[in-house]
Protein backbone atom coordinates (compact mmCIF):
# COMPACT_ATOMS: atom_id res chain seq x y z
CA UNK A 1 0.00 0.00 0.00
CA UNK A 2 1.73 3.38 -0.77
CA UNK A 3 -0.27 6.72 -0.01
CA UNK A 4 0.03 9.96 -1.66
CA UNK A 5 -1.07 13.39 -1.58
CA UNK A 6 -0.93 15.62 -4.95
CA UNK A 7 -0.80 19.26 -6.16
CA UNK A 8 -4.75 18.84 -6.87
CA UNK A 9 -5.27 18.09 -3.10
CA UNK A 10 -6.18 14.35 -3.79
CA UNK A 11 -5.47 11.74 -1.52
CA UNK A 12 -4.46 8.69 -3.67
CA UNK A 13 -4.22 5.19 -2.50
CA UNK A 14 -2.42 2.82 -4.15
CA UNK A 15 -2.62 -1.04 -3.72
CA UNK A 16 0.42 -2.09 -5.62
CA UNK A 17 0.23 -5.53 -4.93
CA UNK A 18 -2.97 -6.11 -6.80
CA UNK A 19 -3.13 -6.32 -10.96
CA UNK A 20 -2.59 -3.00 -12.31
CA UNK A 21 -2.08 -1.34 -9.38
CA UNK A 22 -5.36 -0.03 -8.57
CA UNK A 23 -5.63 3.77 -7.16
CA UNK A 24 -8.53 5.36 -5.03
CA UNK A 25 -8.53 9.27 -4.99
CA UNK A 26 -9.91 11.49 -2.26
CA UNK A 27 -10.82 14.97 -2.40
CA UNK A 28 -9.46 16.04 1.23
CA UNK A 29 -12.35 17.97 3.28
CA UNK A 30 -11.97 21.40 3.53
CA UNK A 31 -9.54 21.13 1.45
CA UNK A 32 -10.11 24.78 0.14
CA UNK A 33 -7.08 26.42 1.51
CA UNK A 34 -5.09 23.14 2.91
CA UNK A 35 -1.54 24.05 3.74
CA UNK A 36 0.97 21.26 4.53
CA UNK A 37 -0.06 18.06 4.76
CA UNK A 38 1.54 14.62 6.45
CA UNK A 39 0.67 11.06 6.64
CA UNK A 40 0.70 7.93 8.70
CA UNK A 41 0.26 4.38 7.30
CA UNK A 42 -0.18 1.71 9.58
CA UNK A 43 -1.01 -1.80 8.83
CA UNK A 44 -3.81 -2.73 10.90
CA UNK A 45 -3.90 -7.01 10.65
CA UNK A 46 -2.98 -9.78 7.78
CA UNK A 47 -6.06 -9.53 6.31
CA UNK A 48 -5.37 -6.21 4.31
CA UNK A 49 -6.91 -3.54 6.59
CA UNK A 50 -4.85 -0.29 6.77
CA UNK A 51 -5.71 3.00 8.86
CA UNK A 52 -4.26 5.97 7.14
CA UNK A 53 -3.74 9.25 9.38
CA UNK A 54 -3.90 12.37 8.05
CA UNK A 55 -2.54 15.67 9.45
CA UNK A 56 -2.78 18.95 7.12
CA UNK A 57 -3.24 22.54 7.95
CA UNK A 58 -6.26 24.81 6.67
CA UNK A 59 -6.16 28.66 6.68
CA UNK A 60 -8.32 30.73 8.98
CA UNK A 61 -9.35 33.75 9.13
CA UNK A 62 -8.73 36.49 9.44
CA UNK A 63 -5.28 34.74 9.97
CA UNK A 64 -3.67 31.95 11.19
CA UNK A 65 -3.56 27.99 10.76
CA UNK A 66 -5.69 25.16 12.28
CA UNK A 67 -4.68 21.42 12.08
CA UNK A 68 -7.12 18.90 11.14
CA UNK A 69 -6.81 15.08 11.51
CA UNK A 70 -8.63 12.75 9.75
CA UNK A 71 -8.55 8.78 10.27
CA UNK A 72 -9.13 6.19 7.03
CA UNK A 73 -9.58 2.32 7.55
CA UNK A 74 -8.95 0.97 4.17
CA UNK A 75 -9.48 -2.47 3.26
CA UNK A 76 -7.33 -3.81 0.53
CA UNK A 77 -6.74 -7.38 -1.54
CA UNK A 78 -5.02 -8.75 -4.06
CA UNK A 79 -7.87 -8.23 -6.52
CA UNK A 80 -7.80 -4.29 -5.34
CA UNK A 81 -10.10 -1.83 -3.34
CA UNK A 82 -13.71 -2.18 -3.46
CA UNK A 83 -15.59 1.30 -2.99
CA UNK A 84 -16.79 -0.17 0.26
CA UNK A 85 -13.41 -0.80 1.70
CA UNK A 86 -12.91 2.43 2.16
CA UNK A 87 -13.76 3.96 5.19
CA UNK A 88 -13.37 7.87 6.45
CA UNK A 89 -13.38 8.08 10.21
CA UNK A 90 -14.60 11.76 12.06
CA UNK A 91 -12.46 15.57 11.70
CA UNK A 92 -10.57 16.20 14.83
CA UNK A 93 -9.80 19.79 14.75
CA UNK A 94 -6.89 21.34 16.77
CA UNK A 95 -6.66 25.04 18.42
CA UNK A 96 -6.48 27.39 15.68
CA UNK A 97 -3.09 29.56 16.20
CA UNK A 98 -2.39 32.47 14.72
CA UNK A 99 1.03 31.96 13.39
CA UNK A 100 1.02 30.04 9.59
CA UNK A 101 2.23 26.83 9.36
CA UNK A 102 5.80 25.82 7.58
CA UNK A 103 5.75 21.56 7.72
CA UNK A 104 4.61 19.06 10.15
CA UNK A 105 4.78 15.48 10.86
CA UNK A 106 2.29 13.15 12.19
CA UNK A 107 3.41 9.69 14.57
CA UNK A 108 0.13 9.05 16.19
CA UNK A 109 -0.59 9.85 18.94
CA UNK A 110 1.73 12.95 18.28
CA UNK A 111 1.89 15.61 15.76
CA UNK A 112 4.53 17.90 15.87
CA UNK A 113 3.90 21.29 13.36
CA UNK A 114 6.73 23.83 13.19
CA UNK A 115 5.39 27.40 12.21
CA UNK A 116 6.32 30.39 10.66
CA UNK A 117 7.22 32.12 14.06
CA UNK A 118 10.09 29.64 14.15
CA UNK A 119 8.74 27.61 17.00
CA UNK A 120 7.74 24.33 16.77
CA UNK A 121 4.21 23.05 18.63
CA UNK A 122 3.91 19.27 19.70
CA UNK A 123 0.48 17.96 20.28
CA UNK A 124 -0.69 14.40 21.59
CA UNK A 125 -4.06 13.29 20.16
CA UNK A 126 -5.53 10.16 22.11
CA UNK A 127 -8.90 9.57 24.00
CA UNK A 128 -8.98 12.16 26.02
CA UNK A 129 -8.63 14.65 22.87
CA UNK A 130 -5.75 16.92 22.11
CA UNK A 131 -3.53 18.28 24.00
CA UNK A 132 -0.71 20.58 23.72
CA UNK A 133 2.49 19.22 25.21
CA UNK A 134 5.17 21.66 24.46
CA UNK A 135 6.01 24.65 22.82
CA UNK A 136 9.67 24.76 21.39
CA UNK A 137 11.53 27.83 20.14
CA UNK A 138 15.34 28.08 19.68
CA UNK A 139 15.20 28.16 15.94
CA UNK A 140 16.28 31.72 14.89
CA UNK A 141 15.16 30.57 10.71
CA UNK A 142 12.10 29.02 8.84
CA UNK A 143 12.00 25.54 10.39
CA UNK A 144 12.19 23.77 7.15
CA UNK A 145 11.64 19.47 8.76
CA UNK A 146 10.53 17.80 12.13
CA UNK A 147 10.02 14.69 12.81
CA UNK A 148 9.18 12.68 16.16
CA UNK A 149 10.43 8.97 17.52
CA UNK A 150 8.73 6.33 19.10
CA UNK A 151 10.26 7.53 22.83
CA UNK A 152 9.10 11.03 22.03
CA UNK A 153 12.31 13.12 20.82
CA UNK A 154 11.51 15.24 18.82
CA UNK A 155 14.30 16.42 15.22
CA UNK A 156 13.54 19.98 13.73
CA UNK A 157 16.01 21.44 11.13
CA UNK A 158 16.14 24.60 9.04
CA UNK A 159 17.39 27.65 7.42
CA UNK A 160 19.27 28.88 10.68
CA UNK A 161 21.78 25.20 9.47
CA UNK A 162 20.91 23.76 13.03
CA UNK A 163 19.22 20.35 13.76
CA UNK A 164 17.60 20.77 17.38
CA UNK A 165 16.98 17.20 19.60
CA UNK A 166 14.00 17.90 21.86
CA UNK A 167 13.54 15.86 24.40
CA UNK A 168 11.09 15.99 27.40
CA UNK A 169 12.79 16.10 30.33
CA UNK A 170 10.45 13.78 32.41
CA UNK A 171 10.04 11.63 29.60
CA UNK A 172 6.34 12.22 29.59
CA UNK A 173 3.73 14.36 27.50
CA UNK A 174 2.26 16.94 29.75
CA UNK A 175 -0.08 20.06 28.57
CA UNK A 176 2.79 22.59 28.78
CA UNK A 177 1.73 26.26 26.90
CA UNK A 178 6.03 26.77 26.81
CA UNK A 179 8.97 25.01 26.87
CA UNK A 180 11.14 24.53 30.31
CA UNK A 181 9.91 20.64 30.85
CA UNK A 182 11.86 20.11 27.09
CA UNK A 183 15.86 19.79 27.03
CA UNK A 184 17.15 20.40 23.75
CA UNK A 185 20.59 19.72 22.04
CA UNK A 186 21.76 21.86 19.17
CA UNK A 187 23.85 20.04 16.73
CA UNK A 188 25.50 22.08 14.03
CA UNK A 189 28.46 21.27 11.94
CA UNK A 190 31.68 23.41 11.98
CA UNK A 191 32.64 22.42 7.99
CA UNK A 192 29.66 24.78 6.35
CA UNK A 193 31.04 27.71 4.72
CA UNK A 194 28.99 30.40 6.08
CA UNK A 195 29.04 32.45 3.01
CA UNK A 196 26.79 29.62 1.13
CA UNK A 197 23.66 30.27 -0.26
CA UNK A 198 20.88 32.64 1.69
CA UNK A 199 18.28 29.59 1.58
CA UNK A 200 21.13 27.20 2.44
CA UNK A 201 20.09 24.98 5.09
CA UNK A 202 18.53 21.88 6.69
CA UNK A 203 15.69 20.61 4.54
CA UNK A 204 14.77 17.29 5.47
CA UNK A 205 15.67 15.25 9.02
CA UNK A 206 13.86 11.97 10.70
CA UNK A 207 15.25 10.23 13.85
CA UNK A 208 14.65 6.64 15.59
CA UNK A 209 16.25 5.84 18.67
CA UNK A 210 19.67 4.94 17.68
CA UNK A 211 20.44 7.85 15.26
CA UNK A 212 19.25 11.58 13.47
CA UNK A 213 19.24 11.59 9.70
CA UNK A 214 19.58 15.29 8.06
CA UNK A 215 19.79 16.55 4.31
CA UNK A 216 21.84 19.69 4.15
CA UNK A 217 20.83 21.66 1.08
CA UNK A 218 23.92 23.68 0.14
CA UNK A 219 22.80 25.78 -2.77
CA UNK A 220 18.99 27.20 -3.90
CA UNK A 221 18.45 25.13 -6.72
CA UNK A 222 18.83 21.90 -4.48
CA UNK A 223 21.19 20.69 -6.63
CA UNK A 224 24.20 19.68 -3.80
CA UNK A 225 22.63 18.17 -1.18
CA UNK A 226 24.76 16.45 2.28
CA UNK A 227 23.30 13.65 3.69
CA UNK A 228 24.83 13.45 7.36
CA UNK A 229 23.91 10.13 9.71
CA UNK A 230 24.60 11.82 13.73
CA UNK A 231 24.76 8.59 15.70
CA UNK A 232 23.43 8.39 19.54
CA UNK A 233 26.75 7.55 21.59
CA UNK A 234 26.26 5.92 25.16
CA UNK A 235 27.35 9.06 26.78
CA UNK A 236 25.38 11.12 24.66
CA UNK A 237 23.10 13.27 27.10
CA UNK A 238 20.37 16.44 25.86
CA UNK A 239 21.18 19.92 26.86
CA UNK A 240 23.85 20.87 25.15
CA UNK A 241 25.42 22.30 21.97
CA UNK A 242 27.53 20.19 19.73
CA UNK A 243 29.67 21.58 17.22
CA UNK A 244 31.34 18.87 15.75
CA UNK A 245 30.26 15.79 13.61
CA UNK A 246 28.16 13.69 15.87
CA UNK A 247 25.75 13.92 19.21
CA UNK A 248 28.16 13.27 21.85
CA UNK A 249 31.48 15.58 21.93
CA UNK A 250 33.73 12.39 22.55
CA UNK A 251 32.31 10.37 19.75
CA UNK A 252 33.32 10.67 16.06
CA UNK A 253 31.19 7.84 14.43
CA UNK A 254 28.70 10.03 12.36
CA UNK A 255 28.78 9.39 8.35
CA UNK A 256 28.80 11.92 5.78
CA UNK A 257 27.29 11.59 2.35
CA UNK A 258 27.40 13.63 -1.01
CA UNK A 259 24.17 13.47 -2.58
CA UNK A 260 23.93 15.36 -6.49
CA UNK A 261 20.73 15.92 -8.43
Amino acid sequence: MVVTYDKAKHLNIYNISAPGRTRRGLMLPSSAGVGPVAIHLDHIDTAGTYRIVLAFSVKTFPVGHQINLQQFIVKSTSSGMASDDFVPGSLVSFPSVFSDVECLKISPPHVVVAHKDHSVRVYTHDEDGVRLSGVLHGHTSTVTCVDISENGKVVSGGLDRSIRVWEPSDHHFLPHESSPSWKVTTLRDVGWDMNLDSRAGFVWAALDDEKVLSVFQTSDDGRDNVMKVWDFCDDWFPGKEKSCDSLSAGCSNSRTIEVRA
